[in-house]
């Protein structure tokens, strides 16, 4: 069965090996602002935020990051781990695909007041990723990116597992690094 410990250890080795790596040609720490429309139950597009680190070598690379999406009651949380490939790496500003893993968190509650209390909708899902984004150059300690995100659910868990749907999300995310 799943165990998340093994996945997070997984993606930290890959990520040690590519960073480690004296030949590794760029890494870039960032942070992305968009708009996302979180997989599942949700029927709303959250404003997002995320931080993440990528590291590229020739044509491949890998990206990890943590993200958060809300609007008020409404909450959307995800770790993602992306393999990525870079078609023409050689290139200022290059684009770039890939698939991966993901972990994500819904949280919603709907406040009734008095002696009633609230409605709490939660539950988690195991996604599939894919990312299409290009990367701005600017400088060698200076990139910029915008990207389009689509998440598959592929398992859901948690106490209200039942409100899990497997429609996909999406986010449109531009960010920035060094």
């Amino acid at each position: 069965m799943f165990n998340l410990r093994n996945l997070l250890l997984l993606l930290i080795l890959i990520s040690s090996i590519l960073h480690s790596d004296q030949e590794t040609r760029s890494s870039l720490y960032y942070i992305k602002l968009g708009a996302a429309h979180p997989p599942g139950n949700s029927a709303v597009v959250l404003p997002s935020c995320g931080i993440g680190t990528r590291f590229q070598r020739d044509n491949h690379g890998f990206d990890l990051s943590a993200n958060l999406g809300s609007v008020v009651f409404v909450n959307y949380a995800s770790l993602k781990g992306l393999f990525l490939f870079y078609p023409q790496p050689e290139k200022q500003h290059q684009l770039y695909y890939g698939v991966g893993p993901g972990l994500g968190y819904h949280l919603a509650s709907v406040p009734m007041g008095g002696p009633f209390g609230g409605r709490t909708t939660e539950y988690g899902n195991i996604t599939l990723e894919g990312v299409l984004g290009y990367e701005f150059r600017h400088a060698s300690h200076f990139k910029s990116f915008i990207q389009l995100e689509i998440s598959q659910p592929a398992m859901g868990f948690g106490r209200h597992r039942i409100y899990c749907r497997f429609t996909p999300g999406v986010a449109l995310h531009g960010g920035f690094g060094f």
